[in-house]
């Protein structure tokens, strides 16, 4: 009832903490629908407020009410000292889109950078068991809590969520959201204080919360893209392909590419010569490793640095490793140089035009609003540093032949500037020595 949600708001307003949770119908940033959103400002009771879900009975009128005090809430109207999430990043987007807030008032503790600032390297784990080890169901299970192995409504449930009633088991699910990381924020500055680590607050409330919010502005803005111009540059005589198909004909026209051609075709007793003379069509393929291994061991008799322990050769060798060290190695030799430059090419094409148009046609944010949102993080790596994927836009290539045309696809919408900021090898820790 409208009464019920005045009343939480009133408790809210005041609370010195809040644990603030979403539930949604998928995981877009944009073509999305809040269906409830829960709080706690305890650690025992949690409030879930149906938005969006098929189970509210809201007015039209009370609808907007209720949006237009969260957005309200979340922007000045609160005297809450900070803000605890589970992956902050996407509620803030959620909230962003479908509540209207601009901006947010508080500072976010993120119960996943809370861990993470205890211990940045607990994130190997992901390499043995397939899973991250910086998700609410296992941080619950590393801080003793088993409900959510327990409860009749889980996680694996939770697609589900907008097709089922609110029934106990949902808010139940629903309310361990935001009782458990309630829990967990407490139980972590309590660790922080054993530990000795002065700073640990100011590390996940201030530092870490500063690119939490930062990461939600970028994944929800987007960077605006010429959908027009990607397209474009697929076809065959873009200039894109034409300096990539230029490049790979100058590498295969090499003296020892030939030689390797020949050898390869030998070993197949593939004649050399047809009726009319030399047959010209060449049986090499730059992306056969085999070819590769004749070409750089066989006929150019380069020294491998190292070899396979599983991968073997047709003729029964270990093959030998033609990684970036290798390139490094050989990296004044014309053909390496050359192999080099084929590979980077191919690499960007894939990266930014392929890539880019099949995730066109699968992913709803990117096809409705041509703008890239790639996900940000600060959990992949240490130091301090953050990291980009689907795609990285923090490794948009400034220089050499493609550059120019891959920086074309990012553009500025109408009345604003593309601006880049940058910090020379800034690092934000430093040892006490």
């Amino acid at each position: 009832k409208i009464a019920q949600f005045r009343a939480m708001m009133k408790k809210l307003r005041s609370a010195k903490y809040a644990a603030v949770d979403t539930e949604t119908d998928g995981l877009y940033r944009v073509n999305v629908n809040l269906l409830t959103l829960q709080f706690s400002i305890c650690d025992d009771e949690s409030y879930v407020l149906p938005v969006m879900h098929n189970d509210a009975k809201w007015t039209e009128e009370e609808l907007e009410e209720i949006l237009d005090t969260l957005k309200d809430y979340f922007e000045f109207d609160n005297k809450n000292k900070l803000h605890i999430y589970t992956n902050a990043k996407f509620d803030l987007n959620i909230l962003r889109n479908c509540v209207g807030v601009r901006y947010f008032k508080n500072n976010v503790w993120d119960i996943i950078a809370g861990d993470f600032a205890l211990d940045e390297n607990m994130k190997v784990l992901r390499s043995i068991t397939g899973e991250g080890y910086y998700r609410l169901a296992n941080l619950s299970m590393q801080y003793g809590c088993t409900a959510y192995l327990t409860a009749n409504f889980g996680k694996e449930n939770r697609s589900m969520i907008k097709d089922v009633p609110l029934s106990e088991d949902v808010l139940e699910y629903a309310a361990l959201d935001t009782i458990v990381p309630f829990r967990i924020f407490h139980k972590q500055l309590q660790r922080g204080r054993a530990m000795g680590y002065a700073k640990y607050q100011s590390i996940v409330s201030e530092q870490i919360s500063d690119q939490i919010h930062t990461f939600s502005t970028l994944e929800y803005t987007g960077a605006a893209t010429d959908v027009d111009y990607l397209f474009r540059l697929a076809l065959p005589d873009s200039p894109i392909n034409k300096l990539l198909y230029s490049t790979v004909d100058d590498f295969k026209n090499t003296e020892e590419v030939q030689r390797a051609d020949r050898r390869l075709k030998k070993r197949a007793n593939i004649p050399l010569e047809g009726l009319f003379g030399k047959i010209k069509d060449r049986l090499f393929k730059f992306n056969q490793r085999e070819h590769i291994q004749t070409l750089f061991f066989d006929v150019m008799g380069l020294e491998p640095i190292t070899v396979s322990e599983t991968k073997f050769r047709a003729n029964g060798k270990p093959e030998a490793k033609v990684d970036k060290v290798f390139q490094e190695k050989h990296k004044n030799n014309p053909v390496v140089a050359m192999y080099t430059s084929v590979s980077k090419l191919l690499k960007l094409r894939n990266a930014y035009v392929k890539s880019l148009i099949k995730m066109f046609g699968e992913d709803v944010d990117f096809n409705t609003t041509r703008r890239l949102r790639p996900t940000y993080n600060f959990a992949e790596i240490v130091t301090g540093r953050t990291s980009a994927n689907s795609p990285n836009l923090q490794q948009v290539p400034s220089r050499g032949p493609m550059a120019k045309y891959i920086k074309r696809l990012l553009i500025s919408t109408p009345g604003f500037l593309v601006i880049k900021v940058d910090y020379s090898a800034h690092e934000v820790r430093c040892f006490d020595l």
